[in-house]
């Protein structure tokens, strides 16, 4: 399995920023696999088949313990975890089977840089699907 971490600082926008990727795959037929969960009061989770590959996303990144355990539900079910993550990387070990590629979150000041900044995120990450 394919590990895509979105990377950033608590607040960063990382949950907005998973929440387009999901909008722009379900208007590229992306198909729901497991319907959507929260988690938490805005996180996330969710399944779906896109470009003939099975994927996941996870949002609630901040709690290292709660992206070790995702890791290895996901490992033999999905092909490609797209999931946030807190600056500290060192913590979650990831080693084969599983490869990592991150995404480093763009942050922006103002309103207008911020969404710019989350959809270029946004593509970045669904062109490393």
């Amino acid at each position: 399995m394919r590990v895509i971490i979105l990377e950033g600082p608590k607040s960063s926008g990382k949950t907005t920023t998973l929440q387009m990727l999901y909008a722009v795959l379900l208007s590229k037929n992306a198909k729901t696999r497991c319907p959507l969960s929260l988690v938490g009061d805005k996180d996330f989770e969710v399944v779906f088949a896109y470009r003939d590959k099975k994927v996941a996303i996870f949002s609630q990144g901040d709690i290292t313990k709660n992206c070790k355990e995702v890791i290895t539900k996901y490992t033999n079910s999905a092909d490609v975890l797209i999931m946030a993550h807190r600056s500290d990387l060192s913590e979650l070990k990831i080693s084969p089977p599983h490869t990592s590629e991150v995404v480093k979150k763009k942050e922006a000041e103002d309103p207008l840089s911020r969404m710019q900044a989350n959809a270029k995120d946004c593509k970045t990450i669904e062109n490393a699907i």
